[in-house]
């Protein structure tokens, strides 16, 4: 579990600090060609995170797993293997373009869902804070002898002058 612990801090600096720090690079120099070049690595990455937040429950024990976790972030990126290029056009391009309106759909439902999941809680929150409030105004003490400006009311007056 050390060399766990050890493999996730190379994971976060060889597979997000050091290829943040290039696509920095390239876009302030205006490399635009390598742009697509990143935007692979980052779209591969992030298919390996949602594998690996499953495979992390059923295989965290195979030996050397936390080690090659680091060793396929680099091969995502490295110049010499192109590894991001490769797995994308190999399987995740043809995945995507035999699924892409199931996908959409499916993105656009849950879009929906939660536009209307948020506008549910906001619509309650909004009530039961204006019936906090009106039971606040309900509750709140009303002044002795007076009104709000201390000044007697104009029964009281009628009768101290009496």
């Amino acid at each position: 579990m050390v060399f766990g612990g050890f493999c996730r801090i190379l994971v976060l600096l060889l597979g997000y600090a050091y290829p943040g720090y290039n696509c920095y690079k390239d876009i302030e120099k205006d490399k635009r060609e390598h742009w697509k070049k990143w935007l692979i690595y980052w779209l591969m990455l992030a298919t390996m995170n949602l594998f690996e937040s499953v495979a992390d429950t059923f295989i965290f024990w195979i030996p050397m797993y936390s080690e090659a976790k680091v060793a396929f972030v680099v091969y995502l990126w490295h110049p010499r293997t192109e590894g991001a290029s490769y797995m994308y056009n190999s399987f995740l391009l043809p995945f995507l373009k035999q699924h892409e309106h199931e996908v959409d759909r499916c993105i656009n439902e849950t879009k929906t869902r939660c536009a209307d999941l948020v506008a549910s809680y906001w619509t309650r929150a909004m009530q039961y804070a204006q019936q906090g409030f009106m039971h606040a105004l309900q509750n709140m003490p009303q002044p002795q002898g007076g009104n709000a400006r201390g000044q007697p009311l104009a029964n009281e007056m009628h009768e101290h002058a009496g």
